[in-house]
């Protein structure tokens, strides 16, 4: 199957969002946030808030840096003020996985500041974070599993 244009390829991940597996909302979201497209904001923060995989939702997150703008950085905050991450497991995805608290909140700092212009698209900026955020989530470095700057040994 050939793809025509980017408008194209934005309708199939959408597509996926609604259709498809874990793995394959997984992979949407992360492209929406590749393509650059503003018109993913919404689709990214429905998967934010809606999807049943919490490792969805945390790429959502990431690739929201890439296409929110000032109402999405309100929106995280308010998720954040509001218990989106609290241990309770009253989200739809149920608790959250242990150890995951705290990577995501600093991941949705992260996020809102991009997308409030406070500093650059993790697909521009220049530092240890743009890196891991253009090789994406799992792909190897030098053999070792891909890893957040500060967890490397």
């Amino acid at each position: 199957m050939a793809f025509d244009s980017h408008d194209d390829l934005f309708a199939l991940y959408v597509e996926f969002l609604v259709e498809g597996t874990a793995p394959m909302r997984r992979v949407a979201v992360w492209e929406l946030g590749r393509l650059g497209d503003p018109r993913g904001a919404e689709h990214l923060m429905r998967a934010i808030t809606e999807d049943p995989d919490w490792e969805c939702r945390h790429y959502a997150i990431m690739a929201l840096a890439n296409v929110g703008g000032p109402q999405e950085a309100e929106r995280l905050q308010e998720l954040v003020t509001c218990g989106y991450l609290s241990a309770d497991g009253q989200d739809p995805p149920g608790p959250l996985p242990e150890g995951l608290r705290e990577h995501l909140a600093q991941d949705m700092e992260r996020t809102a500041q991009c997308c409030a212009g406070g500093v650059p698209r993790p697909t521009t900026a220049r530092d240890e974070h743009g890196e891991w955020w253009r090789r994406g989530p799992g792909r190897q470095e030098s053999g070792v599993r891909s890893q957040k700057p500060e967890e490397r040994q």
